[in-house]
């Protein structure tokens, strides 16, 4: 989850001088936005049904850290969609089964949620960093990012927060 996290805070760079940078991320995407945003200091920061920190979803110090990857729909079962998957690193999913710790947030946040994960992964994560929650109860965790009206909600929010940074 490291490697993941440092290769975000490397792409952060703001491409020009005061710019606002927002840290955006989906499912696992969402941990490592998280986890990104202490050293890259955003202005903003969006989560799509994010991976659970530690602090909301415990820890365990016994999950086996195993090296290889693993294929998503076979461990979670196809979306409604069936879209196609890519295999995935099972070190990573250990490490957040044993718990990645992101104890706080200092900038404006965004959570996004539907019906998938709105009440494990959405209302908590807001309600625990004091961020603001978009929930879209007939959207589905992939149609999050494919969505419409999950980006126009963002791009509207994302505006307010460059109207009250300058």
């Amino acid at each position: 989850m490291n490697d993941y996290a440092n290769v975000a805070v490397m792409a952060a760079a703001p491409p020009v001088p005061d710019a606002v940078v927002a840290l955006c991320g989906w499912s696992m995407g969402g941990l490592v936005a998280l986890m990104a945003a202490p050293i890259v200091r955003p202005d903003a920061l969006v989560l799509l049904e994010p991976s659970l920190p530690a602090e909301l979803a415990g820890q365990d110090p016994h999950v086996p850290m195993n090296a290889g990857t693993f294929e998503p729909a076979e461990l979670f079962g196809r979306w409604p969609d069936d879209p196609p998957t890519r295999p995935e690193s099972s070190l990573a999913l250990g490490e957040r089964k044993r718990g990645v710790s992101v104890p706080s947030v200092h900038c404006p946040l965004l959570v996004v949620a539907g019906k998938t994960y709105g009440e494990q992964r959405g209302a908590p994560v807001a309600e625990f960093y004091g961020g603001e929650l978009a929930y879209f109860p007939h959207l589905h965790h992939v149609s999050l990012v494919r969505e419409v009206a999950v980006r126009t909600t963002i791009s509207d929010w994302l505006s307010g927060v460059r109207e009250t940074r300058t």
